[in-house]
């Protein structure tokens, strides 16, 4: 038997940004005008700055998915602030349930 705790013999979730970057080249069409680098970049930022806060680590440790979907929510949020195109809220949820089902 062989037990890894926290990434230790199998990296699952190092390099967020590479996932975040197969999702959203992955749902490039449902990114509408929006270059998915761009938008992996963004949901990258985001998710940097969500595990950083200790609130939120806490709450994300709880429901990893409902965590990456706040992020992504965040990460479009912002670039729209930025005047960047934002796909559907449904697109949204979606490219995050994606980075979920990846990433487990």
């Amino acid at each position: 038997m062989v037990i890894d705790l926290d990434d230790t013999l199998l990296s699952a979730y190092r390099r967020p940004d590479l996932a975040w970057r197969s999702v959203c080249l992955m749902m490039q069409a449902e990114l509408g005008g929006l270059a998915p680098d761009i938008a992996a970049q963004a949901l990258t930022r985001a998710g940097q700055a969500f595990w950083r806060d200790p609130r939120c680590h806490e709450l994300g440790r709880a429901d990893p998915r409902h965590a990456r979907r706040l992020i992504a929510t965040a990460a479009f949020e912002t670039l729209l602030r930025e005047g960047h195109p934002a796909p559907a809220c449904e697109t949204v949820s979606s490219l995050a349930d994606a980075f979920s089902r990846r990433r487990d």
